[in-house]
Order: structure tokens, then C-alpha cells, then sequence
């Protein structure tokens, strides 16, 4: 009879899942129903549904089972694993209810604990039996898997943000009877953290900089329900470098120019510096012990001056820049003196392109220039006016800051 019985185990459960409100066992005499056989408030964790629940510090087993279609005002037992828990009489339509509570044995204990964080209810199986007098009426296993529940194992991974920034984490947590689940969160400090959805939108401020502990519940239209923590970690906003202005340079080609360019960061990051637009065959960068950075131009004959830009790049890529104008003054050079007439034509190089001053025995004759080009100028005035005298003339060139000498004698000429 028993094992007739125990056959119909199975069934039952799987009617219990899916919440059967009609359910039917066979025993020796006929059918009976139980119309509802379920637990209270229990919740859950990875392996089965559960019967156990956490109270406070303790491990409760609370269930009701509601039976109908028995003979009338007769009384009946709940066996629960083989032992007699209650005793009650039906009512006049032959209906029944039992409630259960009741706190596990150690055995019990050992077998379930510990209990996972975020976990707070355990596995049990339950053989439920109903007898009138000595007699077994009614029999089922009480069972759930964790299928028919929340997914509990859910795992919200750690976010570091920056004061200010916005960042979207998407929750992967889904129901597996497809029931809509519903985020809440708690942290232990800052409220910088909106649900939409299954979405968290972090929007840290510079008050939240530092740590903070958040953990997600989320709860089934059923209200079971579980938790996933993690940590933010938001940082400070990056600031920008600060570059100090560098004033415009000059420096004579053969000459060495070392120009420091200061600049510092309000995080303290450490900076680097680059030089995006140089004369780059005369510049060196090299890095000042104060957090700066010198510069050094060494021009040659043919080198050019230009625009000087110099870029300060912290950790993070934020950067600052600051520009400057660097003139190289060559080297003046004469290599001939020809003169035509009232004209006196000077070749070399290093002349610039104007500006050039003229001396032809001690006297200044910049007025008398009528052409200049770097390598050439032109002198307009006979022998009295162009100061020159028989014999040696000497004639000296100032351009950019640099000077030659050259002597010529009137004999050279026709």
C-alpha cells in the first residue's frame, strides 16, 4: 500500500511547482484532493526551493496544508517525515487546514549550513502525510526546484567612475518563469545611483569621490528576491595642466639657447612634455627637476627660426600648451665688395633681410643702402659720399646682433 502510495510523490511535486490548486492523490479507497499545499514566506538559494527560513538568528520550516473532500467533522493527523505535528477535526464540507513551524534538528542544521551571504533559506525535502486514525488518507512530497524561482547567483560587477562621468551597468539577472523582476539598490554612503530597469545609471559627484559598498536586490512579482554586492570606486575629476607664457627668444647660430618652461598639475600627476611645432633640427627636450621642462637650440649655418609650441600632458591626457617665436641670428659673412660706378655691391650671407647697418671707415652709411637680401646689399654713392679713400677702405656689416669686417682697396676696382 505505501509504495502505491510514494508513486504518486513525483506527480505531486511537479502539480506544487506550477501552483495547481487542484490537485489529486490516489489512495486505497478512492480519490481525495488537496487543494493547496505550499510554504510560507520561504525563500531561496542555488539547488532546491526551500521550506527553511531565516528568522532572526534561527532556521524556521513553516508550510500549510489545506485538504478537502474528506468525511466530515472527523479528525485527522499530519505526518510530516513519518511524525504526527497536529491533529484537527474537519469541518462539515470535509475541508482541513494544518500549519507548520517548527525549528530543524542539528542533523538538519549540519546538513544546510553555512548558509551563502546573500542566501536565506536552505534545501529540504518534506513527505507530507494526512491519516484518520491509524490509517493513511493522503500522502505527497513537498518539493521546489530553484528553476521555478529567481536566478539567486547573480553577480554585479565592481565600477570605478570619475566625479562627474555617467556610467551605465546593465544587471544580468533574469527570472526563469519570465517574471518581471525589479531592481533596488542600498549603499553605504552617496545616493548617485538611479534604477532604470535592469540598468544602474551611476552619476558620482566630487562629494562621492572615495568608496562606497552597494548591494542590488532583486525582487520577483512573487516577492522572492536576491542580492548581488559590489563596489564603486569613484576617483577625482582630472584637471587640466598649467603651462606658464615663455617670452619670444633669440639665439646666434654656433650659440647654445636652454629655455626652461614651467608648468604643474593641480592633481600632482606627473607630466610630460612634447613639442608639436618647432624648427625640429634645433630643438632638444629635456626635463627640469622642479616638474618642468628645458628646451635647447643649438642653430646651425642654414637653420631657420619659426614658432615654438610647447605641449604639458598629465596621466590622464589632458593637456596645456604655450608658444613662443625664436629668431636665430646667423652668422654675417662678406665675401666681396664690387663697385660700379656710384654703386658699391656686397655679396656674403647672414645679411637678413633688412635692417642692416653699414660702416665704411668709421662712418655710418645705413642710410645709403638702396637693396638688401640675405646675401646681398646694395650701396648707392660716389667716392666722397661713400667715404671712401685710396688705399685700404674698410667696410663692416652688423645684422641680427652679429658683425664682419672686410677690407677692400679702391685699386680693386677698374
Amino acid at each position: 500500500m505505501l509504495r502505491a502510495i510514494f508513486a504518486g510523490i513525483t506527480a505531486l511535486m511537479l502539480l506544487l511547482v506550477v501552483g495547481n490548486s487542484n490537485l489529486t492523490l490516489a489512495n486505497e479507497k478512492g480519490q481525495k484532493q488537496i487543494a493547496t499545499l505550499k510554504n510560507v514566506d520561504s525563500q531561496i538559494s542555488s539547488g532546491m526551493a526551500k521550506t527553511f527560513v531565516k528568522t532572526g538568528k534561527k532556521l524556521v520550516q513553516k508550510f500549510q496544508v489545506i485538504a478537502t473532500d474528506l468525511e466530515p467533522n472527523t479528525e485527522y493527523s499530519l505526518a510530516v517525515d513519518s511524525n504526527i505535528i497536529d491533529i484537527k477535526q474537519s469541518d462539515k464540507q470535509g475541508a482541513i487546514e494544518f500549519s507548520y513551524s517548527s525549528q530543524p534538528s542539528k542533523s538538519q542544521l549540519d546538513e544546510i549550513q553555512p548558509l551563502p551571504k546573500q542566501i536565506i533559506s536552505v534545501k529540504t525535502i518534506k513527505n507530507i502525510s494526512i491519516y484518520k486514525e491509524n490509517k493513511l488518507v493522503l500522502s505527497g512530497n513537498f518539493t521546489r526546484s530553484i528553476d521555478d524561482e529567481i536566478m539567486p547567483n547573480f553577480v554585479v560587477p565592481d565600477v570605478t567612475v570619475q566625479a562627474g562621468q555617467t556610467v551605465r551597468v546593465n544587471v544580468n539577472v533574469t527570472d526563469p518563469q519570465g517574471q518581471p523582476l525589479t531592481l533596488s539598490i542600498k549603499c553605504d554612503r552617496g545616493n548617485f545611483i538611479t534604477i532604470m530597469g535592469l540598468t544602474l545609471v551611476i552619476s558620482p559627484q566630487a562629494s562621492d569621490v572615495g568608496q562606497s559598498v552597494c548591494t542590488v536586490t532583486a525582487t520577483n512579482t512573487t516577492g522572492l528576491f536576491s542580492n548581488a554586492s559590489f563596489i564603486i570606486f569613484v576617483t577625482a575629476t582630472n584637471r587640466a595642466p598649467m603651462i606658464a607664457t615663455v617670452p619670444d627668444q633669440r639665439v646666434k647660430v654656433g650659440d647654445t639657447l636652454r629655455v626652461t618652461v614651467r608648468a604643474s598639475d593641480p592633481d600632482n600627476d606627473t607630466l610630460r612634455f612634447s613639442v608639436p611645432t618647432a624648427p625640429l633640427s634645433l630643438i632638444n627636450v629635456g626635463s627640469d627637476v622642479s616638474g618642468g621642462a628645458i628646451l635647447t637650440f643649438s642653430p646651425r649655418s642654414l637653420d631657420q627660426g619659426g614658432r615654438v609650441t610647447v605641449r604639458a600632458i598629465d596621466s590622464g591626457g589632458l593637456t596645456s600648451e604655450t608658444s613662443f617665436n625664436l629668431t636665430v641670428d646667423r652668422a654675417v659673412i662678406i665675401s666681396s665688395v664690387v663697385r660700379e660706378k656710384n654703386l658699391l655691391f656686397v655679396t656674403g650671407q647672414g645679411f637678413g633681410s633688412s635692417g642692416a647697418r653699414i660702416m665704411i671707415n668709421g662712418q655710418d652709411l645705413s642710410s645709403r643702402l638702396i637693396g638688401q637680401t640675405d646675401s646681398t646689399l646694395t650701396i648707392k654713392g660716389a667716392r666722397r659720399k661713400a667715404n671712401l679713400k685710396a688705399g685700404q677702405n674698410t667696410l663692416i656689416i652688423t645684422a641680427n646682433g652679429t658683425s664682419a669686417t672686410f677690407i677692400f682697396s679702391l685699386r680693386d676696382f677698374n
